[in-house]
């Protein structure tokens, strides 16, 4: 029996600012220029947190929690545009979807991700926007010491499998948290 060609996949990275252009058509002018093949799909997880009842929020405290998702994005989208991706994954948040307390800021971020997310696809391009609940040892709170491990948080060695189900399906907004999406 003949076995299938093996595929490989090669990973370069680069320190960055999604939410500064200039930044991110240099990271793919790089890329094109070391003569890599075509890139095929491009994971978009840039966020930061700053967490606080909105009557202390700033306009700045918005503004920074904002950027990386809503710029990031824009910024990709645009960079990103000619090629043939099989896959943009944005990883968005539950927050985005059932709120959190003290993440007003953090959930308007992420609910613009989704909605960018829909727009593009919409626009026929290959685009999903998953609302990560919590994920243990590796989440945005890991080593913080701002919360414990839960019970209900999704482990890493879970997340792959279970982000090429929601890609695969080409829904444009998933919510992803332990025991979802649920067959």
């Amino acid at each position: 029996a003949r076995s299938a060609p093996v595929r490989r996949a090669g990973v370069t990275t680069s320190m960055a600012d999604v939410g500064v252009r200039a930044h991110v058509l240099a990271t793919t002018a790089v890329a094109r220029a070391r003569g890599m093949p075509g890139v095929r799909g491009v994971l978009h997880l840039a966020g930061i947190l700053d967490d606080g009842l909105l009557r202390g929020q700033t306009r700045e405290r918005f503004e920074r929690v904002m950027r990386p998702k809503v710029l990031g994005a824009r910024h990709l989208a645009e960079a990103l545009a000619l090629l043939p991706l099989s896959s943009v994954v944005y990883f968005s948040s539950i927050a985005g979807v059932i709120g959190s307390v003290g993440q007003g800021n953090y959930a308007a971020a992420n609910s613009w991700l989704d909605g960018f997310a829909r727009e593009e696809q919409a626009r026929g391009r290959l685009v999903t926007s998953v609302n990560w609940g919590g994920i243990a040892e590796v989440g945005m709170f890991a080593g913080t010491g701002a919360v414990e491990v839960s019970e209900t948080d999704l482990r890493p060695r879970d997340v792959v499998g279970v982000l090429e189900r929601v890609v695969t399906r080409g829904v444009a907004g998933q919510v992803v948290a332990s025991g979802w999406p649920r067959d």
